[in-house]
């Protein structure tokens, strides 16, 4: 979804980028997409009416259960979720299915690695809005011959 303003220049810088950047007839590959947008967008920054429309955007796709990207479900992200009206019980299946992908991907470590990242990222981007998060227990996990056959539950019990 494109902003209501401001990203007709983004857009042209991009496309100029890329266009610079080619070195066949194909189509650019996602990572060079996302290499000219971060320097087209390099020093910009978006108005609050872009910022409401991407949350609205976000909590619209919540609503209809459609995948979201995972800066969302920690942080100060997921509290302006919250605030904007998502339950926690919205939110939490978005984790435990993010915590769940990464479990059967690359197992019980890696997973459990990416959560405490995504606790302390919670906790720190949570501390700089002077916000306290709510006590939770992700330590609730199943016993080891369960994890072996599908992903543990974890209590959330925060947003």
């Amino acid at each position: 979804m494109l902003p209501d303003e401001g990203y007709a220049d983004v857009l042209n810088c991009t496309f100029r980028d890329i266009q610079a950047q080619a070195k066949s007839r194909f189509w650019p590959t996602v990572h060079t997409f996302q290499r000219a947008v971060e320097r087209a967008m390099k020093g910009r920054t978006l108005s609050s009416k872009q910022n409401a429309c991407i949350l609205n955007t976000t909590v619209a796709g919540i609503t209809a259960k459609e995948p979201i990207p995972e800066h969302w479900l920690f942080g100060k992200k997921a509290a302006e979720l919250c605030a904007a009206g998502v339950t926690r019980g919205q939110l939490n299946s978005y984790r435990q299915q993010a915590y769940d992908t990464r479990h059967t991907l690359y197992g019980d470590e890696n997973a459990k690695q990416w959560l405490m990242r995504e606790k302390a990222r919670h906790r720190a981007e949570l501390a700089e809005r002077n916000q306290e998060p709510q006590p939770y227990n992700t330590n609730a996990l199943v016993t080891k011959a369960a994890r072996k056959s599908k992903p543990p539950k974890l209590d959330w019990g925060w947003c």
